[in-house]
């Protein structure tokens, strides 16, 4: 199966999230979130600028790891784990909710 991906050339980065896969239902070895990170890491190691918002949630910068992007697509295809890619032109603006809480000695601002 080939898939035809045009991106815009001006995207900087890219959100990706790998689907968990079912814990009730055992995946051949090779075939679980560590071992495709494990091998995506092996083929290309990705720099520090990679975010890590959770265990299968990455922003990735393009400019720097977009090898990194292509090895962790083949192994999430090679295993059968979905994966989905949102293109971004500029890194987003996270809101984080509750704010964070002022570190001790400094003064609330609110």
């Amino acid at each position: 199966m080939t898939h035809d991906i045009q991106i815009d050339l001006k995207v900087c980065f890219a959100l990706v999230v790998l689907e968990i896969p079912n814990p009730y239902i055992p995946k051949p070895k090779g075939q679980t979130l560590d071992d495709i990170l494990g091998n995506a890491k092996k083929r290309a190691m990705p720099s520090q600028a990679i975010q890590s918002l959770e265990q299968n949630v990455w922003l990735i910068p393009l400019h720097t790891d977009i090898l990194f992007l292509s090895h962790l697509l083949a192994e999430a295809s090679n295993a059968n784990i979905p994966l989905h890619i949102l293109f971004l032109h500029e890194r987003p603006d996270w809101i984080k909710q509750p704010p964070a809480a002022p570190n001790i000695g400094e003064k609330s601002t609110t």
